[in-house]
């Protein structure tokens, strides 16, 4: 037994040495096998524990040798370059087939950043409308929204300066106003139609249509952005509104001091009044000392009678307790002679049945 405890140890040890260390097997269907694997031909041996295991070569997706799929995981990150974009998104792809949770974030990181320095390394090269436009097409379907947002706004821009180039240096506000129409209804948002209806206002500067599309507004004399003009008008109401405000205060204020005159007046008046109040109640003084000595001698005379009251009462207890015992001694005594008489008549009667006895003795 002794020699058998050890062995068994060893056996376990390697045991568990050998599930540690062996070799994992990602098939295609999403299965995962682990224990030892020997290749025959286009067949692939996995000895398991209990036996082990055939597959088809063309089955198998990946074969990971001595490791888990976490140290794969980790030696393929530290194996792929920074910028190798393809790798890392197969590598992706391998960390949320095989459900490889911890890591996928850190390799959808290094994707990202991997993405990001494309995008710069890109973005440095445009050129033209249609650099731009690949480029944005490109971050979307990457994923990289703020990317593509700086990308269409490049291509924004570079559309309209291509379009100023090709009409040249013209100071014709109708060609400039009919540009930027066209440019308008092709798609190009109004914020990157400003700068050509700065042009049309250098040129011409009270163009209405120019003004209208650049959100000014003629204010006292000035041309201001509109929503300058309406915070200007908004501000002024509310100055209105605190004027108007303000003057009611006032108003309220002047009530206000009329009612405080009169409470001050009235004031005095109660004052008055609680003077003599004050002299009634100090003639009333003398009459409630002498009601409370009478209060304190008829007090002294309840205690008295409550004293009183209490003796009779104890007297009155005292009493029926002695009727009470006068009432038992009298049913004692009223028990002991009804005894005697019954006695008495028992024993009258047995002498009467003696003489009759007799009697039929005698006439037998």
């Amino acid at each position: 037994m002794r020699l058998l405890l050890p062995v068994t140890t060893m056996t376990i040890a390697v045991f568990v040495c050998a599930t540690l260390f062996a070799d994992t097997v990602l098939l295609k269907n999403g299965e995962k096998i682990e224990g030892e694997v020997v290749v025959h031909g286009s067949w692939i041996e996995i000895r398991v524990p209990r036996g082990s295991v055939w597959v088809m070569r063309s089955d198998v997706a990946h074969i990971i040798r001595g490791e888990g799929v976490r140290a794969y995981v980790l030696r393929q990150l530290k194996r792929i370059p920074q910028n190798d974009i393809a790798s890392l998104k197969a590598l992706l792809r391998f960390c949320v087939e095989f459900e490889v949770g911890e890591l996928r974030y850190e390799v959808e990181a290094r994707l990202r950043e991997a993405l990001k320095a494309r995008f710069n390394s890109r973005l440095k090269k445009v050129r033209t409308e249609a650099d731009a436009l690949a480029l944005y097409r490109w971050a979307k379907d990457e994923g990289l929204t703020a990317e593509a947002r700086i990308a269409l706004d490049l291509r924004w821009r570079l559309r309209v300066e291509s379009e100023l180039r090709r009409i040249g240096c013209t100071t014709d506000v109708t060609t400039l106003l009919n540009l930027a129409a066209r440019l308008k209804t092709e798609g190009v948002p109004s914020v990157y139609l400003r700068v050509i209806y700065q042009l049309v206002l250098t040129i011409e500067p009270t163009n209405q249509t120019a003004l209208t599309e650049l959100g000014l507004v003629l204010f006292e004399g000035v041309w201001l952005p509109q929503d300058l003009v309406c915070r200007m008008r908004e501000h002024r109401r509310h100055l209105e509104c605190w004027e108007e405000r303000l003057r009611r205060w006032e108003e309220d204020l002047h009530r206000r001091q009329q009612r405080l005159d009169c409470w001050e007046s009235d004031l005095s008046r109660r004052e008055q009044q609680l003077h003599n109040i004050i002299c009634r109640y100090r003639g009333c003084q003398v009459a409630l000392i002498r009601l409370r000595h009478d209060c304190e001698r008829y007090q002294r005379d309840l205690e008295d009678l409550r004293r009183r009251y209490n003796a009779a009462m104890a007297e009155l207890s005292r009493l029926r307790a002695e009727v009470t015992r006068l009432q038992r001694e009298n049913d004692t005594l009223r028990r002991r002679v009804s005894e005697s008489s019954a006695s008495q008549r028992t024993a009258e009667s047995r002498k009467g049945h003696r003489c009759r006895r007799q009697r039929h003795r005698i006439r037998r």
